[in-house]
């Protein structure tokens, strides 16, 4: 297991289920954007969130080639099921 390429809203970006052991493993890309992502209680499979911090439920990181952007005063990104379900694609980088 290791990072992974999917497609997240237009963006080739690098998924990762689980946690990073290595700084390498967590940034394989100096230039890329990482955000943790959290699955929810029932499917631990499924991420359902980009968050900028996730404590409980961590499901893996995703790196992103430009920065996302965040509502202000919210520190999360629901994943719509067209997205949660190209996590499903992945393909090894």
């Amino acid at each position: 297991m290791g990072w992974e390429k999917v497609k997240f809203r237009g963006m080739d970006c690098l998924a990762f289920e689980g946690r990073p052991e290595s700084e390498n493993a967590r940034y394989p890309r100096q230039d890329y954007h990482y955000y943790p992502m959290r699955h929810g209680e029932s499917d631990w499979a499924c991420p359902i969130t980009i968050e900028r911090y996730v404590l409980v439920n961590f499901w893996g990181m995703i790196g992103t080639p430009k920065p996302l952007r965040f509502s202000k005063g919210c520190g999360y990104l629901n994943l719509r099921r067209n997205d949660a379900e190209r996590f499903a694609e992945r393909s090894q980088v």
